[in-house]
């Protein structure tokens, strides 16, 4: 797994093949918890659940889900904002 880009300017990738969900999220959570408010975070996964808990994981979170990107070959790109860092 590799965070790239998350230099401060509020623009991040995290690129996290063989992560399941539950451990995702997690480090979804941290990782936006470092970034500004309105922080834009876009995640690689190839676990198939993510797309399926990624607008509910969002809920009372402070975090929008703006996008789901499924890829033809494998995994998916998700892509969060970050709208309340107190939340």
């Amino acid at each position: 797994m590799k965070l790239v880009g998350n230099t401060g300017d509020g623009v991040g990738f995290l690129d996290a093949p063989g992560v399941d969900a539950v451990a995702l999220f997690d480090i979804i959570e941290d990782v936006l918890a470092d970034m500004p408010a309105e922080a834009i975070l876009t995640v690689y996964s190839d676990d198939p659940t993510c797309p399926e808990v990624a607008a509910a994981w969002c809920a009372g979170r402070g975090v929008e889900l703006l996008a789901i990107l499924r890829h033809d070959h494998e995994g998916t790109t998700l892509t969060f904002r970050h709208t309340d860092p107190h939340a």
